[in-house]
């Protein structure tokens, strides 16, 4: 092995390429001597220790669902330019700081205005725990209704589809309730009683309110208020919808 990784770094040599390291001379790995003058393998290479750290985000990022619009949020870019956003955010913030997995109150929601970045605070929170080695996965309301409705006719089926929204850590619903029907209640009812009686976190994002929510099905609502208890926001008021600013 060592042969191998002095020619190939003979190979970038000659090529008279300038290195992107030059520690190892871009091979990603460090070759050092022994008392004898042998060359040894000392290990890898920052470089590719970075590498492969990126590589296993990326690979868990995938297997989260996050679109890749969402895949670079953080809350240090996210640009909280209302008052009210960034209380928002400061509540998210202390949700990844506080950590309360396996908890009672151990979820997130950020309710209300349309347009004001609920989701790219719900992919930053995503984000953030991910990195700190917590499995979590994002699906969009209606896509979530969609992958259960298929096996509507299959109990079997259904509970091993429903078994993947239940199985992470940490489960982010974004729009609940948006383009709902009164079939839809019954499933999203399935997946929150779950995820409540295991003490698995949600992050909830929806332009409805906790009392909006508890209209439409109290016994799905009042869950998901008392897993949120202590992380829970809603963004009131006008002028809330970013995609507007600027516009009389």
């Amino acid at each position: 092995m060592v042969e191998e990784l002095k020619k190939k770094a003979s190979t970038l040599t000659s090529l008279k390429t300038p290195y992107k390291c030059q520690k190892c001379k871009d091979t990603g790995y460090l070759l050092g001597t022994d008392k004898y003058g042998h060359s040894v393998f000392l290990g890898y290479c920052e470089c590719r220790l970075l590498k492969m750290t990126q590589e296993k985000m990326d690979r868990l990022l995938n297997e989260a669902g996050i679109a890749e619009t969402f895949k670079s949020c953080t809350f240090s870019s996210f640009n909280d330019w209302d008052a009210r956003v960034t209380r928002a955010k400061n509540i998210a913030r202390k949700f990844v700081s506080d950590c309360p997995i396996g908890k009672d109150q151990n979820s997130l929601a950020i309710l209300g205005a349309v347009g004001c970045g609920k989701t790219m605070l719900g992919a930053a929170t995503l984000n953030e725990l991910m990195g700190n080695g917590i499995s979590v996965l994002y699906i969009h309301f209606l896509d979530l209704m969609k992958a259960l409705k298929a096996f509507a006719a299959d109990s079997d089926g259904y509970q091993h589809e429903i078994e993947k929204y239940i199985k992470p850590s940490v489960l982010m619903i974004d729009d609940l309730y948006k383009g709902y029907t009164e079939n839809d209640i019954k499933y999203i009812y399935d997946i929150i009683n779950r995820r409540y009686f295991a003490r698995k976190s949600l992050i909830i994002t929806s332009e409805l309110t906790a009392a909006q929510m508890c209209d439409i099905d109290e016994a799905t609502g009042s869950r998901i208020v008392e897993m949120c208890k202590n992380y829970i926001y809603e963004l009131r008021g006008t002028g809330l919808n970013y995609r507007l600013r600027g516009l009389t």
